[in-house]
């Protein structure tokens, strides 16, 4: 039975030594340790087995004291391992807590562009009143809106948003803004002003998208003329009281070459 237990302890520390080996290689530092205590224990399990072969010579004080002043020295070269892996992970907690609030502070500063960007005033349309609300789901996201009024009857609003959230989501809204101000010729048109944007954000959003609905209104000659590109649909109250949902076709914007998009209107 000694005899067996032997060979089977220098099975087991030639296990380890293979271990010892790739925990090296991986340069994993506690684990520098933890080579050492074992390698202390393989050479405690060979000298052992030699001791119990014949191989040295009978030596009773050193069968009996082994074992135990090897496994003081493999706990106390565990607790440095234990102790140094604590340093490590508090390192790392540490570091992580410093890019978390370096993010937040840049997702504010985002945050705060973004929403100075949007209008600081209503139009000045006859006849019509506006009221705005927009609350971001995060600390950035994706949503903005435009207007453009060439004069006292005519009102053109842009109302869009990108997939996803985030620092990506603020930059591709700045960009939307942009492809809106280069359609500002075709104001009277929810087709031509989606379709627009779509052919200039083209290829700059991916993997991104943008959905949005453009409303044209007119209090002069009383047109309500409305297009949506992927975006949910508009409602639209008459004086009786009556909600009208209106929901004309129309891909998102940024993904395809060129999109169709309807345009329905009402008086």
């Amino acid at each position: 039975a000694s005899v067996g237990v032997s060979w089977l302890s220098i099975s087991i520390c030639i296990t380890l030594l293979f271990i010892l080996i790739w925990g090296i290689k991986k340069r994993l530092r506690s684990f520098y340790y933890i080579s050492i205590a074992f390698l202390l224990l393989l050479l405690t399990c060979i000298l052992y087995g030699l001791l119990k072969f014949g191989v040295l010579p009978s030596n009773s004080f050193l069968e009996e004291m082994l074992f135990p002043i090897a496994s003081l020295a493999d706990i106390t070269l565990f607790a440095f391992a234990l102790a140094d892996r604590i340093q490590l992970l508090r390192q790392e907690k540490d570091l992580a807590l410093a890019q978390v609030t370096s993010l937040r502070r840049e997702r504010k500063i985002s945050r705060d562009i973004l929403m100075q960007s949007l209008p600081k005033t209503n139009p000045d349309v006859k006849h019509l009143q506006i009221q705005i609300y927009i609350q971001p789901m995060k600390d950035v996201g994706g949503d903005f809106y435009e207007y453009h009024s060439p004069n006292p009857y005519e009102l053109g609003i842009v109302l869009c948003d990108v997939s996803g959230h985030g620092i990506p989501a603020s930059l591709i809204s700045a960009m939307g803004k942009v492809a809106f101000t280069t359609q500002k010729e075709s104001i009277f048109s929810p087709k031509q002003v989606l379709e627009g944007m779509n052919r200039v954000l083209y290829g700059n959003c991916n993997p991104q998208y943008v959905t949005a609905s453009y409303l044209y209104l007119n209090t002069s000659t009383k047109v309500w003329r409305f297009g949506r590109a992927g975006h949910p649909s508009a409602f639209l109250q008459r004086a009786s009281g009556e909600i009208i949902k209106v929901h004309p076709k129309g891909k998102i914007i940024g993904v395809f070459p060129e999109i169709q998009i309807d345009e329905v209107t009402y008086p």
